[in-house]
């Protein structure tokens, strides 16, 4: 299972996702990991023009193929290190998109999220 559920009320959580290193035309590869908000994990917030949704490029997140919007595809191959991994809190992989519960308590939560990022990029696109 991709997502597993992550716990609410007092000590909730929220996933942050490794983005492995590569070069710009290696695969993408991500892994997800649950963190509770209390324990202030550091991270970064990607925010970024979803783009079309019906346009997507397969990334491999915790070794399953995952669609993404090509708009956070391109994000990504920019964003990536050579040489160490990144960790990031992105929306549409962080949140489980097919879970309306978890989707509306994370989104309610996207102001904590990205104001204890410990740097937040904006990607308009290429």
């Amino acid at each position: 299972m991709l997502y597993s559920a992550l716990a609410s009320e007092p000590d909730w959580e929220f996933r942050i996702a490794t983005l492995q290193p590569g070069g710009f035309k290696d695969q993408i590869k991500m892994s997800l990991h649950q963190v509770r908000f209390k324990d202030k994990p550091e991270y970064e917030a990607l925010s970024y023009v979803w783009g079309k949704p019906k346009v997507t490029e397969s990334i491999s997140l915790n070794g399953q193929p995952f669609n993404i919007t090509t708009n956070l595809f391109l994000a990504l191959r920019r964003l990536r290190h050579e040489d160490k991994p990144r960790l990031l809190w992105i929306d549409a992989i962080c949140i489980d998109q097919s879970n309306t519960q978890e989707r509306q308590q994370q989104v309610s939560r996207m102001k904590e999220i990205y104001s204890c990022a410990s740097k937040v990029t904006v990607w308009m696109g290429e």
